[in-house]
């Protein structure tokens, strides 16, 4: 497989904030030049149990913003390699990739960043498929997955230019890909490759990440096995819930300690009514069952099954449930050895998220307020009359787009929990379409953009009622340009691993140079030690 070698570059700077550390990284990104057009991504949203999808044209919901302490840095240099990884498609795929460095060693004694890196892919599609991360367990590198339509990688990365970037084999190409790791940190990616055009050939397989090596796990073959979680146990067992056969079955797939361990099955439970489970493992490594039922007043609330029938594990979202972003935290890893909830789960709000985990008296559940959801003004009152379109437009707003939020638990029982906010100052420039049978819509240009975007870490105590901030990082927005809307199999454009006392946090963001263009991931690992 072909490898990307690493440079060192120095940039950015850290600095001690109010409520926390605050390590910025904005002096490395450059503001956007004129010109860049393009479309939105679409974006996916789910209410009552139906799914729609609305692309830049549709409305965007709208939330209160709120911003916080942050400091100035600068950026030295970029270093940078590439590689040609194979196959090419024109100019949108030619494969080279390049990683930036970014150092926090100069800028603050006993920095909690070990690890600050930038990758880009000169492919349009790159992470649309989502992307995990999660820290390596015996040095300070930090694993990543992702693909997009034409190429898959894996990456272990390290913070002084060592590590690779591999491309996996042709089947992972255009997937939702997820990382996993066994008690001793090894990362597995698991994923269904079906393929229709060769008939259903494929299936749900489990692949060594740095061994190679694959194993088949389920194959249908007259439809997709949409694979809807996987993750190991402290007892060295993978766990994986596959949609067997649809829309009913829901199975999980066990295999026993080891690479030579067997796999059994059983039927999973299925605690609510909306289609759109999601799974997870307790600390003992039994699994939970995550669903969205109704209750007798028509509003919806959260359930979970271990298996003995199901119970609620959140209050009340009203008449609607927030599409199918409910996830369990991933076990903590090699075990865990602090106090805590057997489990935890996560879930979005239009103001922010809630984290919820199982107590003597039901549940206990906090809601972590974030600047809510990203609101665009600038076609506010537009009614696709011909001539209504706006010439220019400041489009100045702030907040979190959907799904940015990950929450992960570390080996010493401390939860985590993470999001992304953009700051969002362009000028767009518009320009009308119109067509006799779907009518007008306006186009726009970017003439201005000073964007920019936040990392912020909290440290999270569910059953004590208490997020407070630790840590914040200055990174581009998020880029959801081009990604993929698919519920079922949970694409992520932000994520967060624990293995350990590290952690490591992964974000699609805009490469430097404005908008619609091919997309960077900010990679982070982080000492939580060092962490208040």
């Amino acid at each position: 497989m072909p490898r990307l070698g690493l440079n060192l570059a120095a940039l950015a700077a850290f600095a001690v904030a109010s409520g926390g550390l605050g390590c910025n990284g904005k002096g490395d990104e450059p503001t956007a030049t004129a010109g860049e057009s393009g479309t939105d991504s679409d974006a996916g949203t789910k209410t009552g149990g139906t799914e729609t999808a609305t692309d830049s044209s549709g409305t965007e919901t709208s939330g209160t913003a709120t911003s916080g302490t942050e400091t100035s840095g600068t950026e030295t240099s970029a270093a940078e390699t590439d590689t040609d990884t194979g196959d090419t498609d024109g100019d949108m795929y030619s494969g080279e990739c390049s990683i930036t460095v970014v150092d926090h060693s100069e800028s603050c004694a006993g920095c909690p960043i070990v690890n600050d890196l930038r990758i880009r892919c000169d492919d349009w599609e790159f992470g649309a498929p989502g992307l995990r991360v999660a820290p390596a367990p015996d040095s300070d590198a930090i694993y990543v997955v992702t693909s997009s339509s034409d190429y898959a990688w894996f990456g272990a990365l390290t913070p002084d230019g060592g590590g690779a970037l591999e491309e996996l084999p042709e089947p992972f190409d255009r997937k939702v890909l997820y990382l996993a790791q066994d008690p001793a940190g090894s990362p597995f990616i698991a994923t269904d490759q079906t393929q229709v055009g060769d008939g259903y050939a494929g299936g749900v397989v489990l692949y060594d990440a740095l061994m190679g090596g694959e194993e088949l796990v389920f194959d249908n073959p007259n439809k997709y096995s949409p694979l809807i979680d996987a993750e190991f146990d402290s007892l060295g067992r993978a766990h994986l819930w596959i949609i067997t056969d649809a829309p009913d079955e829901r199975t999980e797939f066990i295999r026993g300690p080891g690479p030579d361990g067997a796999w059994s099955s059983t039927p999973a439970p299925v605690p609510g009514t909306t289609g759109w489970q999601r799974y997870g493992l307790t600390a003992d490594g039994d699994s939970v069952a995550l669903d969205f039922a109704e209750n007798p007043a028509n509003t919806y609330r959260l359930f979970a099954d271990e298996g003995m029938g199901a119970y609620a594990i959140s209050s009340s979202f009203g008449s609607q449930y927030p599409g199918a972003y409910a996830h369990t935290v991933p076990p903590a890893l090699p075990t865990l050895a602090g106090a805590g909830p057997r489990y935890l789960v996560y879930s979005s709000h239009d103001t922010g998220f809630r984290v919820a985990a199982p107590s003597q008296d039901g549940f206990d559940e906090l809601m972590i307020a974030t600047p809510g959801l990203v609101h665009f003004s600038c076609l506010d009152g537009y009614d696709g009359e011909p001539g209504s379109c706006p010439d220019t437009c400041d489009e100045v707003t702030e907040g979190i787009y959907e799904r940015q939020v990950a929450v992960a638990r570390t080996q010493d029982g401390r939860v985590w929990a993470a999001y992304g906010v953009a700051h969002i100052d362009q000028t767009r420039a518009f320009t009308e379409g119109c067509d006799e049978e779907v009518g007008c819509w306006c186009n726009f240009d970017v003439t201005r953009d000073d964007s920019w975007g936040e990392i912020v870490l909290l440290r999270v105590d569910v059953a004590a009622g208490e997020a407070v901030e630790v840590m914040r990082v200055d990174t581009l927005d998020a880029d959801l340009w081009n990604t993929f809307v698919d519920y079922r199999e949970s694409p992520k454009t932000f994520d967060m691993r624990a293995f350990g006392d590290a952690l490591a946090i992964g974000a699609r963001v805009r490469q430097p140079g404005g908008q619609f263009l091919v997309p960077d991931m900010r990679l982070l690992r982080i000492d939580t030690t060092q962490l208040p």
